[in-house]
């Protein structure tokens, strides 16, 4: 981790001072410092002088067979002179290591400061600022960012003499896939997609990124209802000719199901189904709409034909029938439309065909491909009965029948 070669050189020029002062010049005191001098790192020199220093002079070789062996008396202790020396060597090592670690501490929250971040500017602001500095030649500075409900604005900020990434962002509206390995494929039209393709809602092909020359920044702002029904994310940010990418990999999070008088529009989300959705359609409100977006699918599968009980679950197989509650049911009641991001479905129960008794049912929604931490988009839809009106009509119409066949069977 730390650089010890120019440590090294101090130490060796310290020793040999200290040696050739001290020690006498003889074979044995020679051949340990020619070892010390010899060793590359720096716990075997430390080693060596300590030896050195503690039995300079009860060193004997003896030489059998072209094998050399060192022996060294037990018990030979540090002189006072060879103590303060080690002293003084610990503590040239403890500061230059602490030195290299302070360097590397630098060296590392300049890299990240040259890198760039991302951060909100206050839990009350809806926008959240990323600072793309763009690497050295072959990097690549990964960020990462969720635009919600709550954080609906986004600034990417590039250098000045750096690009946005890619570089049609704000003339054609695109972005680059989340599934990019490569930052240089990120080129239009067969390496970016649209940006209004992750979008949903009414309005969505107007939300763009609009350029911001004071700041040098690309800005966004999604608007609540266009967020996507489940997570979508894609990839922006900063390249300069003949250096690396700073890419920010940006997660649109679901938004939240909604309800709108009379209709549904659902997401699927870990946070977009909190509660179930109630809607109540009656002879005055006959018609409900139920929007799963071209991400979700209509549960029940049979949705025209059966509902699922009231006290659920919604689920995909149900077996009770609109018929059995409806007098004289048709499924062309239901009429299912699909158009761009929408997957729609709308019923309308004609006046004379409410039941008798208000009835309630489960119908909803659900994500059509697995997505992790999904939830169900769940609606209680209440029938009512027919009218009180209409039943009082009725019945006074009856009781005036009667009333005028009685009169004149009795003038008969």
């Amino acid at each position: 981790m730390f650089d010890f070669s120019t440590r090294s050189e101090k130490i060796h020029c310290f020793l040999s001072g200290w040696l050739q002062r001290k020690l006498p010049r003889n074979k044995k005191d020679l051949l340990f410092f020619s070892w010390a001098h010899s060793c590359q790192s720096l716990p075997f020199q430390v080693t060596a002088l300590f030896i050195t220093m503690a039995v300079p002079r009860e060193i004997s070789w003896t030489q059998s067979q072209r094998e050399m062996r060192l022996q060294i008396p037990y018990g030979r202790l540090l002189t006072r002179q060879s103590t303060l020396f080690f002293v003084a060597l610990l503590a040239v090592v403890l500061h230059d290591s602490f030195v290299a670690f302070h360097g590397h501490l630098c060296h590392f929250a300049e890299a990240a400061a040259h890198q760039g971040s991302c951060t909100s500017q206050g839990t009350s602001s809806p926008m959240q600022v990323c600072t793309c500095n763009v690497p050295e030649q072959g990097e690549t500075s990964d960020h990462a960012v969720v635009v919600s409900a709550e954080k609906n604005q986004l600034m990417a900020k590039c250098a000045i003499g750096t690009v946005t990434l890619p570089v049609d962002l704000m003339e054609k509206q695109v972005v680059c896939p989340a599934g990019m390995t490569d930052p240089q494929s990120c080129v239009s039209p067969s390496g970016t997609i649209p940006f209004a393709s992750l979008l949903s809602g009414d309005g969505a092909s107007a939300v763009a990124w609009v350029g911001d020359e004071v700041n040098y920044a690309a800005v966004l702002q999604v608007p609540k209802q266009n967020l996507p029904p489940v997570d979508k994310e894609f990839i922006v940010g900063c390249t300069q000719e003949g250096k690396g990418h700073c890419l920010l990999h940006v997660t649109l999070s679901a938004r939240a199901s909604s309800k709108d008088s009379q209709a549904v529009t659902c997401a699927y989300g870990s946070a977009s189904n909190a509660d179930v959705h109630r809607v109540t359609v009656s002879p005055k409100d006959p018609t409900f709409t139920l929007d799963c977006s071209s991400d979700g699918i209509m549960q029940p599968a049979s949705f025209t034909t059966s509902y699922c009980p009231a006290t659920g679950p919604l689920q995909e197989n149900c077996d009770e029938k609109y018929a059995s509650i409806l007098q004289g049911y048709s499924s062309s009641w239901w009429q299912v439309s699909q158009a761009g991001t929408s997957n729609k479905a709308v019923l309308t129960i004609p006046h004379g065909n409410f039941p008798e008794a208000q009835k309630k049912v489960l119908v909803g929604c659900k994500a059509s491909t697995a997505i992790p931490n999904s939830t169900l988009c769940t609606v209680e839809l209440t029938i009512t009965s027919s009218s009180p009106s209409s039943a009082w009509l009725l019945s006074l119409s009856v009781t005036m029948t009667l009333a005028v066949a009685g009169a004149v069977s009795s003038l008969v």
